[in-house]
């Protein structure tokens, strides 16, 4: 095991980065434009926000934003009190080659904005390492598994 990637070092944070609400960036006379060729794909929904002077901005869904969308738990009027936050995705070459530091071998990742669910998924959930027991595996009778 190469124990050099077992590192301690600065604190972990699983804080995501919020640019804005969906709302307040297009503003008022803003529209949010959905295509109706993406919403019937199976690919994540992007959304074309428009400001009242023209401007615009492609934003993609998450995939759990983009799921509600399509299934109709999630309504426009939703979407629009939505956050966008900064996500990260592998930078990849013309042919779709992930991409790595020439120098350290590290993988490379560029920002995006991403319309996220409103939620509190990446709390923190701590367990002490007061007491390790020994795992045992679940013995089944084949009988509950198929029928003979």
């Amino acid at each position: 095991m190469n124990k050099d990637l077992l590192k301690f070092g600065e604190k972990a944070s699983l804080e995501r980065k919020e640019l804005a609400v969906v709302a307040e960036l297009i503003g008022k006379g803003g529209k949010l434009n959905l295509v109706k060729s993406n919403l019937n794909s199976t690919r994540r929904v992007f959304c074309i926000l428009s400001k009242a002077d023209g401007t615009q901005l492609t934003v993609t869904c998450s995939k759990k934003v983009s799921a509600g969308i399509r299934e109709k738990s999630i309504s426009i009027p939703n979407l629009l009190g939505f956050s966008i936050y900064e996500a990260q995705a592998f930078q990849r070459d013309n042919n779709g080659d992930q991409m790595h530091d020439p120098e350290t071998g590290a993988e490379l990742f560029e920002a995006y904005a991403s319309i996220e669910m409103p939620s509190d998924d990446n709390a923190l959930l701590t367990f002490d390492n007061d007491k390790v027991e020994a795992y045992v595996a679940p013995v089944f009778d084949a009988s509950e598994l198929v029928a003979f």
